[in-house]
Order: C-alpha cells, then structure tokens, then sequence
C-alpha cells in the first residue's frame, strides 16, 4: 500500500475541527471544483438540517462553510492573474483569504462583532490579520442587515422568546406613557 491519500476523502471524511485545519494545510492541496462541491454539499446539509432537531449545530458548519468559500475565493483570484508572489507569500495569502472568508461568512449570518473577531482571531493565531477580520466583519454585518435580521434573532422570534431590541419597530414609536397617579389606589 502506497502512502498516498485523497485530500478530497481528507475532507468529507473528517471531525469538523480538522477540515478546518485541512482546509488551512499547506500540504493538502485540493482541486478548484472538488473545493466547489464540498462548500456546496455543506452548505446544503446545513440549511438541510437547520430547524430540525437534530443537533448539527450552525457555528462550525458555518466556519467550514466560510473557510471554503475563502479558499475558492482565492483559486479564482488566483486562476484570473490577481494574486502575484513566491509559493510562500502566495501560501500566506491564502490562509488570509481562508480566514476572512470564515469571518465574512459567519458575520453574515450570526451579526456577532467582537466576539467573533475574538474567535477568529485564535483560531487564525495571526494578530497582524486583526484590522482586516474586523473590517470584514463590519462589512458583513452591514450587508446582511440591509436583507433580513440574523439566523439567531429569526430563531428567537420564530420560538416567540421575548427579546429586548435595540431599536424601537416603526408601529410602536408613536405609543406614549400616560401620567398616571397613585391617589386611585386602595391600600389595604
């Protein structure tokens, strides 16, 4: 038996901490459209199983869905002439898009700020990545706010759990307090 392996089996066939740690490999080089598909199957099992009960989970799917998108991201910059450098700078460049994609991705569903730039960062271990995680971050956020409130804030009103918001919704800003006195009120 041969010391090959298949970095497509690598992915599909792993815990979801290491396909993230695979997608961030250098050593693990995987083919543009096998890394289509498998951001495409994620994808569809994610919103597959979201609303079920069954306990998938949304945060790391959405890391691995993000990761992927990254890596795509930067095979087509790359394949189009965009991305110039050695093996190593372009290697480091990679990993950078990886990172941002996640970010970006997940920003754009869960709305988390500082949090999740915090995560972010540990998981990336490069703090010199810090300015441009947030402004992807703060980019995410803005765009997916201009479309629809987060997948958790949809959750929380789809189970009808009271949530305090941080703006007033346009029916009620016209609803005053009234001034009312204790004097009607019985003791006992």
């Amino acid at each position: 038996m041969d010391e090959t392996f298949d970095p497509n089996l690598s992915l599909f066939l792993s815990t979801e901490g290491d396909i993230i740690k695979n997608i961030m490999d250098k050593q693990v080089k995987i083919e543009y459209w096998n890394q289509v598909m498998f951001m495409l199957v994620w994808y569809l099992f994610t919103i597959t199983t979201y609303g079920t009960f069954v306990p998938a989970g949304l945060f790391l799917p959405g890391m691995i869905i993000g990761c992927a998108l990254g890596e795509v991201l930067f095979m087509t910059m790359d394949d189009l002439g965009f991305i110039l450098g050695s093996a190593d700078e372009r290697s480091d460049i990679n990993r950078s898009y990886i990172v941002l994609g996640c970010a970006g991705f997940m920003a754009g569903y869960t709305r988390m700020t500082y949090s999740l730039a915090v995560l972010i960062m540990e998981t990336a271990n490069d703090i010199q990545i810090f300015l441009p995680v947030m402004i992807t971050i703060g980019i995410s956020n803005w765009v997916g706010y201009q479309f629809t409130r987060s997948l958790y804030e949809r959750a929380l009103r789809g189970k009808q759990m009271p949530i305090i918001r941080d703006q007033v919704p346009p029916p009620c800003r016209n609803i005053l307090a009234e001034n009312v006195m204790c004097k009607d009120v019985v003791s006992l």
